[in-house]
């Protein structure tokens, strides 16, 4: 991206997101790698970094840590390590492994997450994997510098040769240093070292009585030390050995400089992508801070900033508040710029934001570039522009022989010479530093030129021909941050197609100046354009009278969706009740089925066991008419109770009409059709299946006349025999009933099957869980009438169907 003139970044406050991308940079070269960053102006690149960045902040805010730390600088090493038998240094090798470790450790955690976080994948899949040099470092360096014994077989051996020697040494030492105190020779009982060798102390006038080499003596004079001669072959031998232990070392060093280089190729583009992805930690923490977000590139036609506060201003005032008891937030700013209107003036009070608002503009360009979210609501879309001019501040220098009017003309040129349809151009306080009327004809020219080559354009001003110019022109549009006329301040807010009044008048007042001053200045300025600043002013108030309408009426409509709401949970908790009632209906109704699936049972039972004694049969009968007649009562008073509560909640209101013995009738709101049996006076009673009631007529809507009568005629088993099996199955089918469904049919099979000659009955209800199954298992045990009972063979069905034999 090209950016006029160079210093714009600074007075966007770019300066300000850069210092706080550098706090969170971890090692040198990510601070060389963003001092070197650019802005893009590549749709691929700049949607590549802004993806890299999005991804990371996802990675910081809701998965684990991110195995990021400080990174030590390995540039010297590589630098120094390319020669040929160049021996490194332990403390750089072990930055190395450092480095290596950081770069595996990062590979790892990428790895795991390819597809949570595909933008990052390039770097998980382009870090090489030198696991084997970072484990040859830690095997051979040790955490404070020291080679380890396990460097080589060499190293171990001789380290070992060495205590041995030493340990010979000091034994010796100590013998000769107990004879020298025992004749008076010496005071101190301690062995120590001078010019790397081990010596005893011996005071000075008796160094001539011990045998032995003076290798040195106190600052003092009164001791001198000397390496007995009976120490001296042992001496010798520690020394040499201490000389192969160092050859030893630094030939380990050497090896371990030789699998440097055999990678140094690999460790470069570790360092590198290390250095990229410290860009990416810091700008995504940056991001994280300011609540900065991915806008849309791609595909817009306009500029939709929606809520998008400054993120230079915010830093700058989250670093006072941190100082301040008060803090102070940023108002956020709503803009729009559309490519058939690309020139926008904004209009406005001084100190209330308008400058605030063109450096938003800018500051957001200039991040997307850096490929920095930027804070501001989902919905923003900022294409990608390739030139960001701005005229910003004052730049006269006496030096240049500058005025601020030269300084913003030669801004100007510059612009008006390079522009085109991929050109953002800032200016503030346009058509100012001359006189009024020519500076604001100037400035009208160049929105022109600026809008014939293709150029967007946002600019600041005062001056009323230009309000009136934006407002006329089919390429451009006001806009005016706002000013309250009940406190006399701003409020920062940006209201886009309204021209905006400097209400010099309104603040002079706010500062306490004269009103006779004040009148006078109004007099002077004269009738039109007071009149025209008045206008601007009472249609401004209008609109925010509007917006407080619009604010109150939203206000209500979210009152009575949160009513709608209320009462349409009310109602489904209703819903819910009455389910519950139906169910807790529909187990008792179960409940009483089962008796009398039992009662029908024990009838039958009794029948068979009798041989169709007529007295018993009859005595069996009357007991089944009087167990149906207590359960048509108990299910007709349930109905009752049922309805009777819906006719609480709902109390209709119906014209039912005529009503006669033999019509069709449907009961409240329900779908069961009744049939009515008698018309006794105010009350009327249905009959349906087995469930007669009385109800109020009013209750009932007729759906149709008397049915046509029906004759069944019904087979009778022959006396003392069984019926043949007419119409009756072998085999039932239960699969996907619910255990109580499944039960119940069981029971009616069985049932139908008795009186046939029907032995044996074939029951298919599946594998599935084996819940069905069982309760079928468990209920077969309790008839008196099933013999036996047995899975399948495997080719008939196996576990899933069950033979049942008949008693």
């Amino acid at each position: 991206m090209q950016v006029f003139p160079p210093n714009a970044a600074d007075k966007l406050g770019f300066g300000i997101i850069i210092d706080r991308v550098r706090h969170h940079l971890r090692s040198k070269r990510g601070h060389e790698a963003l001092t070197m960053e650019h802005p893009s102006c590549d749709a691929d690149e700049v949607a590549g970094r802004l993806a890299e960045v999005a991804d990371v902040q996802q990675i910081l805010q809701f998965d684990d840590p991110l195995p990021w730390g400080e990174l030590p600088d390995v540039h010297a090493l590589l630098k120094t390590i390319r020669p040929e038998e160049s021996v490194p240094e332990p403390f750089d090798l072990l930055d190395l492994r450092q480095v290596v470790l950081a770069s595996e450790t990062l590979r790892k955690y990428l790895s795991s997450r390819k597809a949570k976080y595909p933008s990052l994948r390039p770097y998980c899949d382009a870090i090489p994997d030198l696991a084997a040099l970072g484990t040859s470092i830690e095997s051979a360096v040790g955490p404070d510098g020291e080679i380890l014994d396990s460097a080589s077989e060499t190293l171990r051996r001789v380290r070992s040769s060495i205590a041995a020697r030493e340990r010979e040494l000091r034994s010796a030492l100590q013998k000769e240093l107990r004879s020298a105190i025992s004749s008076g020779f010496a005071t101190e009982d301690q062995p120590t070292i001078r010019n790397g060798r081990m010596v005893i102390p011996v005071r000075a006038e008796a160094k001539r009585k011990v045998r032995g080499f003076v290798q040195d003596a106190s600052a003092t004079g009164q001791t001198v030390f000397i390496e007995p001669e009976a120490c001296l072959e042992l001496n010798n031998d520690v020394r040499e050995l201490q000389a192969e232990e160092r050859r030893e070392v630094r030939r380990v060093l050497a090896s371990l400089g030789d699998g440097v280089r055999r990678v140094l190729d690999e460790v470069v583009t570790i360092t590198g992508l290390l250095a990229q992805f410290d860009v990416i930690q810091a700008k995504a923490r940056v991001a994280n801070e300011i609540a900065g977000i991915v806008p849309v590139l791609e595909g817009t036609n306009r500029v939709m900033i929606r809520a998008g506060c400054n993120p230079a201003l915010a830093l700058h005032l989250s670093m006072m508040d941190s100082e301040d008891d008060h803090p102070r937030t940023v108002v956020p700013l709503d803009f729009e710029m559309t490519s058939d209107r690309k020139t926008v003036l904004i209009t406005g009070p001084n100190a209330g934001g308008k400058t605030v608002a063109l450096g938003t503009i800018g500051l957001f360009t200039l991040m997307i570039g850096h490929g920095i979210p930027i804070p501001a609501d989902e919905g923003t879309e900022i294409p990608i522009f390739r030139k960001l001019y701005i005229d910003i501040g004052d730049e006269q220098s006496i030096e240049d022989d500058l005025s601020t009017f030269s300084s913003h003309i030669r801004n100007l040129r510059e612009m008006l010479s390079e522009a085109d349809h991929e050109t953002l151009v800032l200016i503030d306080e346009a058509g100012t530093g001359t006189d009024p009327e020519e500076g604001a004809a100037l400035a009208q020219a160049a929105f022109e030129a600026l809008n014939n080559a293709g150029a967007w354009t946002v600019a600041t001003t005062h001056h009323g021909r230009l309000k009136a110019f934006a407002h006329t022109a089919d390429f451009a549009r006001n806009a005016a941050m706002e000013f309250s006329l009940d406190t006399l301040e701003p409020t920062y807010r940006l209201q886009m197609d309204l021209p905006g009044s400097s209400y010099a008048f309104e603040i002079g007042r706010r500062l306490e100046l004269p009103d006779s001053m004040l009148d006078r200045a109004r007099e002077l300025l004269g009738a039109p354009a007071t009149s025209l600043e008045d206008l601007i002013v009472d249609y401004q108030a209008r609109v925010r009278d509007l917006e407080q309408q619009q604010d109150d009426l939203r206000g209500r409509l979210e009152a009575a969706e949160a009513t709608k709401a209320d009462y349409e949970a009310k109602r489904r908790e209703l819903e819910q009740g009455r389910s519950r009632r139906r169910m807790e209906m529909l187990e008792e109704g179960q409940g009483i089925l089962r008796k009398a699936n039992a009662m029908v049972e024990r009838t039958i039972r009794q029948i068979k066991e009798s041989q169709a004694d007529r007295e018993a049969t009859r005595t069996a009968r009357a007991e089944l008419d009087a167990f149906r007649q207590d359960v048509d009562e108990a299910l007709a008073a349930e109905r009752v109770n049922v309805e009777e509560e819906s006719m609480s909640s709902r109390q209709p209101s119906r014209d039912t009409g005529r009503i006669e013995a033999g019509d069709q009738v449907v009961l409240d709101d329900g779908n069961v059709t009744a049939e009515v049996i008698e018309v006794d006076g105010d009350e009327v009673v249905i009959s349906s299946g087995a469930l007669r009631m009385r109800v109020d007529p009013t209750r009932l809507r007729k759906v149709g006349g008397k049915r046509a009568q029906q004759v069944h005629v019904r087979q009778r088993a022959a006396p003392g025999g069984s019926a043949p099996a007419l119409g009756v199955s072998q085999r039932l089918d239960v699969r996907g009933q619910r255990v109580d469904q499944g039960l119940q049919s069981v029971g009616r099979f069985i049932d139908e099957a008795l009186p046939t000659s029907l032995k044996r009955l074939e029951i298919l209800h599946g594998k599935g869980t084996g819940a069905l199954r069982k309760a079928i298992h468990d209920y077969l045990e309790e008839r008196a009438d099933v013999s036996s009972f047995e899975e399948a063979d495997w080719e008939q069905g196996g576990a899933g169907v069950t033979i049942v034999r008949l008693a």
